[in-house]
């Protein structure tokens, strides 16, 4: 279904893989971006004490399978908090959400951009052998 749509982006909540690896590289040789934010099954009080981290589990489902996949932008945008009846309901985060449209609007922008337009980072992954990291010429 979703090849017959022909996306421009496709946002994905993820747990786990979006599909098998026929769709993966479908999306791939199209050129569609796979955006992953996700919703965290933690009350926001949780997710937010530094001494409690996030769960192997929900780590490797929610951001490592869908990064292997292709997927970006794996931000946490929702949690899961006690309503006033008592029953756990998921809770935007909107300072969260403003974030990933934010990049996601980005990111469809470069499509229009030409390529003198971009702007791209390039990183130096290593040092040199005689100089160390604080050395003051890297300041």
């Amino acid at each position: 279904m979703i090849k017959s749509v022909k996306p421009e982006a496709i946002v994905y909540l993820p747990m786990g893989r979006l599909g098998n690896d026929s769709l993966i590289n479908w999306a791939y040789r199209q050129q569609i971006p796979l955006f992953m934010p996700f919703p965290l099954i933690q009350s926001r009080k949780e997710w937010l004490d530094v001494n409690k981290p996030m769960g192997g589990g929900t780590l490797n489902a929610r951001i490592v399978v869908p990064e292997i996949d292709g997927g970006m932008t794996p931000l946490c945008i929702s949690t899961q908090n006690a309503s006033h009846s008592g029953y756990l309901l998921y809770t935007s985060e909107p300072e969260r959400i403003d974030a990933f449209m934010e990049q996601f609007e980005r990111y469809m922008r470069l499509k229009t951009k030409s390529n003198s337009e971009k702007k791209s980072p390039l990183p130096i992954l290593n040092l040199p052998a005689k100089m160390p990291y604080w050395h003051p010429a890297w300041r």
